[in-house]
């Protein structure tokens, strides 16, 4: 099946906005997310950081319940889980869980980061709660030396959530740019395709020898230096057609009017051409496109004509066709590799010819006997 040049240029388009959506929107929620997590990961840090001058004196006196109700109000009031960890891993204090309860978290990424000095960063599911969540760990010191950890961490569902949201108002309007794209580009591929369309048909036309199709458009474009190049051509076709059509006309008066006869044939045998003169020697109508022999039986026409295919030069012959004589003088085309013959009628000559002979011969021999009687 044939695709038409809209087709073709509409469903390019489609294809590359498609792709170019997919990736876009791949990439903006990628970028969404990150941008999220980022932003979220710096107010956990600002948040740890104006609370960890509270809790390193509770730490430093080791007064762990009130450092346990700090936590969870704190928490509270900002809905962010806060845990503060010992330098050996024990948990003093959280705003969810009872502390004594956790184990010792010495062995968690963050935690392990704070204590040597860094701020941790953490993305993983929470042990406890069973929920993905991320971790912010503070080191807390006291007189330049770590006494502890605080880590403040959120759950990322409701990140996800938010995420989700944003996500569906990208997609929504996605969509409608991608439909506004594909009627853009509907009327882009119309447009494109309907000079060239017209230019088909016209084609179509010339092909069909009616050489009065012309294309008019007013693109401003290549496509219109194309048309007016066609409508050029188009009106020189027309010109030489009707030359060659004149010259073709002048060229078949001029055969059918030769009184010799004129044949033409390829190397298949076949006939290609032939005038009235050689139908009026063969008696018949040979038919275009088929072997002669098919309307002219005779070995000595049929020696000629494989001597000159095999030479492929030009040769001579008589040969007698009805009770007449011809004399076939045959060329050899190089060119098209075509063989043309002309048939010279002789009847009358060879019949004087034989006169003349049958007349010397009679002569000759009513002279003879009264010369003997003579000679006696």
């Amino acid at each position: 099946m044939i695709k038409s040049i809209f087709l073709k240029i509409f469903s390019g388009y489609l294809l590359i906005t498609l792709v170019l959506s997919g990736m876009i929107i791949a990439f903006l929620f990628k970028t969404i997310k990150t941008y999220h997590i980022e932003s979220t990961a710096g107010h956990l840090q600002n948040l740890g950081v104006s609370l960890r001058e509270q809790i390193a004196p509770l730490i430093q006196s080791k007064k762990n319940n009130e450092l346990d109700v700090l936590v969870k109000r704190f928490g509270k009031e900002v809905h962010v889980r806060i845990t503060v960890v010992a330098t050996n891993g024990t948990v003093l204090a959280d705003s969810e869980e009872n502390p004594i309860s956790m184990e010792n978290h010495a062995t968690r990424t963050e935690i392990a980061q704070a204590i040597e000095g860094n701020t941790g960063r953490f993305l993983r599911m929470s042990e406890t709660l069973k929920e993905e969540m991320l971790y912010i760990a503070l080191p807390v010191r006291h007189e330049a030396k770590i006494i502890g950890v605080l880590r403040l961490s959120l759950f990322l569902k409701d990140i996800n959530t938010m995420i989700h949201n944003t996500r569906i108002k990208t997609l929504h309007i996605s969509l409608l740019i991608m439909a506004i794209s594909l009627v853009i580009s509907f009327i882009f591929a119309k447009n494109l395709s309907k000079p060239i369309k017209e230019l088909i048909a016209a084609s179509i036309s010339i092909a069909n020898e009616d050489f009065s199709a012309r294309v008019f458009l007013k693109n401003n474009d290549e496509l219109e230096d194309l048309a007016d190049s066609f409508n050029s051509m188009a009106s020189r076709m027309k010109t030489l057609f009707e030359e060659l059509s004149g010259q073709k006309e002048e060229l078949d008066n001029i055969i059918s009017s030769l009184q010799e006869g004129i044949l033409v044939l390829d190397m298949e045998n076949n006939v290609l051409l032939c005038n009235n003169s050689f139908r009026k020697i063969i008696h018949g109508e040979p038919a275009i496109g088929k072997p002669y022999w098919e309307n002219l039986r005779i070995p000595e026409f049929d020696n000629l004509i494989k001597k000159i295919k095999d030479a492929k030069t030009g040769s001579s012959d008589e040969v007698s066709i009805n009770n007449r004589v011809f004399l076939c003088n045959a060329a050899f085309s190089s060119a098209k590799e075509e063989i043309v013959i002309v048939f010279h009628d002789i009847t009358d000559i060879k019949r004087v010819e034989k006169i003349k002979t049958d007349f010397v011969s009679n002569i000759s021999h009513e002279l003879r006997t009264p010369l003997t009687a003579i000679k006696g």
